[in-house]
């Protein structure tokens, strides 16, 4: 009775084992189809590819995602309602993955669904309230909808969260109401990030006052840090547009100093007590043109005011070999102004060298001083001029004229000194 007892149990250990090794082996299998459909998921590239990869892992949300992915990019019509049913089931297999919901709003919205799309995006949001791609799809189909206000709300709390939005956000309000800058600017808020956007979107466009105006509102500390390079695009904007009194107003504010090049309605270093500048001078400072004739430098033992004053130094015989010396000056459109100098002369030649002032847009001449004189002491001039009503900017610049041929030599030395603008 005992050894039938033994044999009996014996033979139960012995399925008991046998099923256990099964069901190992079961759960192995399974295991290993899983993470093999997983890892060929990972590096899916082609639609074959994915498909065994959903084959060997059906319940793994991310073979289902990759398999759709690649029909969503593919140009077959029948792929394109795959796509939108491999975004379900990979959502129903993890619908606590905000990713997921966010491709499945978008397929939908492709497959023309834009009531399906914002649910699915209103359960992403749900999951991933401070995702900013999440805040900018959702916002993106409200405006389809039709629903401005609340649309420009999440597109504003996304710029918020992450920067890259903002140009796209101001170029879709420029779209959307259609260059309208009221109601643009009522639309996108307080949001520094999408004014400072916009503000760069609209001096692209040469809407210059209003591009000034927005970035004008911006917080003042910010231009400095955050805004410096919208700013100085902006900046490099407004000087091709020759709108040179708004130039000056952002270029002092984001050096953060009252910088001595660029003021309005003034000659910088009209008295010659900094240095000139021969390679690349500031805005607004003057500006020496390429070429070694006539030798221009400072010098302190001649001088009308101040330290120094500017030395051209002449030994030319060529009339071609002449550099000048010329200033961008920002001045009011529409305004009279003088502009006096004093100037000494000690020069071999007839009178051939004089300063004009010429409009900064066009360069085309507003007024001119007499010629100077070859034998001089220190001696005044003024130039009386009027900005034409469309220019905010004038040229101050050093011309020889009168010459009768190439051949027209000058030597000796002419010092110029107290530029200043009336």
């Amino acid at each position: 009775m005992s050894n039938r007892s033994l044999k009996i149990d014996s033979a139960l250990a012995k399925i008991s084992l046998t099923f256990g090794l099964l069901l190992s082996l079961v759960f192995v299998v399974i295991a290993v189809k899983s993470l093999l459909g997983n890892a060929i998921s990972a590096q899916v590239d082609t639609k074959d590819v994915a498909e065994i990869a959903v084959a060997l892992a059906p319940n793994d949300p991310k073979t289902h995602f990759s398999l759709a992915s690649i029909n969503e990019r593919s140009f077959l019509p029948e792929d394109g309602p795959r796509s939108l049913a491999g975004f379900e089931k990979a959502t129903s297999l993890s619908p606590y993955d905000y990713r997921l919901w966010l491709a499945l709003g978008k397929s939908r919205e492709r497959a023309g669904d834009v009531d399906g799309a914002e649910k699915d995006l209103k359960r992403a949001l749900e999951l991933a309230p401070n995702y900013a791609q999440v805040k900018w799809t959702y916002g993106n189909i409200l405006l389809r909808k039709g629903n401005t206000a609340e649309a420009f709300k999440m597109i504003r709390n996304a710029v918020d969260n992450d920067p890259r939005f903002a140009n796209p956000a101001a170029t879709t309000a420029w779209q959307i109401f259609d260059g309208d800058i009221e109601k643009i600017k009522q639309t996108i808020g307080e949001s520094p990030k999408v004014k400072a956007s916009l503000a760069l979107f609209l001096a692209k466009q040469e809407k210059f006052d209003d591009a000034y105006d927005i970035w004008n509102s911006l917080p003042k500390a910010q231009l400095k840090t955050e805004f410096k390079e919208n700013s100085e695009v902006i900046l490099r904007y407004l000087l091709n547009g020759r709108k040179y009194k708004k130039a000056i107003s952002i270029k002092s504010q984001i050096s953060g100093k009252d910088t001595a090049a660029g003021k309005f309605e003034q000659v910088t270093n009209g008295g010659f007590e900094s240095n000139v500048r021969t390679d690349k001078p500031e805005l607004f400072d003057w500006e020496i043109a390429r070429g070694v004739k006539p030798q221009i430098s400072l010098a302190g033992d001649q001088k009308h005011g101040g330290a120094q004053s500017l030395l051209i130094n002449f030994n030319i015989t060529n009339r071609d070999d002449f550099r000048t010396i010329s200033q961008t000056i920002a001045v009011e459109s529409g305004k009279a102004y003088v502009l006096e100098f004093y100037y000494r002369s000690d020069v071999d030649v007839k009178e051939t060298v004089r300063w004009e002032v010429l409009n900064a847009i066009g360069q085309t001449v507003l007024a001119a001083s007499d010629a100077v004189r070859p034998k001089s002491d220190w001696e005044k001039q003024e130039i009386e001029f009027t900005t034409p009503e469309s220019s905010e900017g004038i040229i101050l610049r050093m011309v020889r004229d009168g010459c009768e041929s190439i051949v027209c030599p000058i030597t000796g030395r002419m010092w110029f000194d107290d530029f200043r603008l009336k």
